[in-house]
């Protein structure tokens, strides 16, 4: 062998051993119009550069032979939706829906694995079947452990509002379990409400860090509202509430636990969509399951008002240091 042998050998040998092969399949579900859809585009774009034998498919949901793909990808994703929503991005035998922190890390971690081991998915020309080939784990957050202290703090802070403080010491006897129950009820409805309402809106805008300004800010009026009382119950809804308290019939309790909990939002309103948009991309169960224990915690909270009757200023301060803390924790952790 020639030294021209060798020295195109010395040359394409590194190169061949320095180019990683391990191709990367990415699918990607989106629309034109969506914000949460950019946000994954500039991370893919960004990700490109790390990994360069990524490929990525993009396909726009607002035409219909998307959707019957979407459909097919459902089906053997085993995902179990009516709707479409975007962005909806699929790696390997796992898919990531919505554009949050949480998603772009686990997307992260997928890739980097993926890079060492490939993860392809393929369709053929029909579009009628896909095959997945990829031997890569599920890519897990030990950040989620935080989900339940998380829920159970919140909990605390939105029973802490000036309002319930007022209201739940005035209650008698066992009609106060009515109120309870009403509120509970309430604010249950309330979350899957909020959940509709974030789902949409999900689809146009990014909202992690709007949801986070907004408990931000409503907790800092709470707190300036000690003195200045930026948040303060209208006038007209205060009377109708009191004259619910003063009848003290099953009817008139039950509907100041709805009122009740309507009003709270003035003070907690950054803080129930924080929950929300947490359990926005989880099963039905796993919202249920956690929706209820965010209100037990609530529940529970409730009962030191009929022992303790502090001062009003001390739950604006509470609720409003609650508020601001948990959309810092939010923006950072999550």
């Amino acid at each position: 062998m020639n030294k021209k042998v060798f020295l195109l050998l010395g040359i394409f040998i590194p190169l061949a051993v320095a180019i990683p092969t391990m191709r990367i399949d990415v699918f990607v579900f989106h629309t034109e119009t969506c914000g949460a859809c950019a946000g994954i585009d500039d991370f893919l774009e960004e990700a490109s550069e790390r990994y360069p034998t990524m490929v990525v498919h993009k396909f726009d949901v607002s035409k219909d032979e998307t959707l019957e793909l979407y459909d097919l990808f459902k089906d053997v994703y085993n995902i179990d939706m009516k709707e479409y929503p975007v962005p909806l991005v699929f790696i390997g035998h796992d898919y990531f829906i919505g554009y949050s922190a949480t998603n772009l890390r686990l997307m992260e971690m997928k890739l980097d694995v993926c890079m060492k081991e490939g993860c392809t998915i393929a369709l053929p020309p029909a579009n009628d079947m896909i095959v997945i080939i990829d031997s890569t784990p599920t890519p897990k957050l030990p950040v989620s452990k935080f989900l339940i202290p998380f829920l159970v703090i919140a909990g605390v802070f939105c029973c802490l509002t000036p309002f319930n403080a007022e209201v739940v010491p005035q209650l008698k006897s066992w009609k106060s379990a009515l109120f309870f129950c009403a509120y509970f009820v309430t604010s249950l409805l309330l979350c899957f409400a909020l959940m509709n309402v974030v789902f949409l809106a999900e689809t146009v805008f990014f909202l992690r860090t709007p949801l986070v300004v907004l408990a931000v800010v409503l907790g800092a009026l709470s707190l300036v509202s000690v003195k200045f009382k930026f948040l303060k119950v209208p006038g007209s809804f205060k009377n109708a509430m009191d004259q619910l308290l003063e009848d003290q019939s099953e009817f008139s309790i039950s509907s100041l636990g709805i009122g009740a909990c309507l009003i709270s939002l003035m003070y907690t309103g950054g803080i129930y969509f924080l929950v929300v948009y947490r359990m926005l991309y989880l099963t039905l169960m796993e919202r249920l399951l956690n929706f209820v224990l965010f209100n037990v915690v609530l529940l529970i909270v409730f009962t030191i008002f009929i022992v303790i009757k502090p001062e009003q200023k001390i739950f604006y301060i509470l609720v409003g240091a609650g508020s601001v803390a948990l959309g810092i924790f939010y923006y950072f952790v999550w």
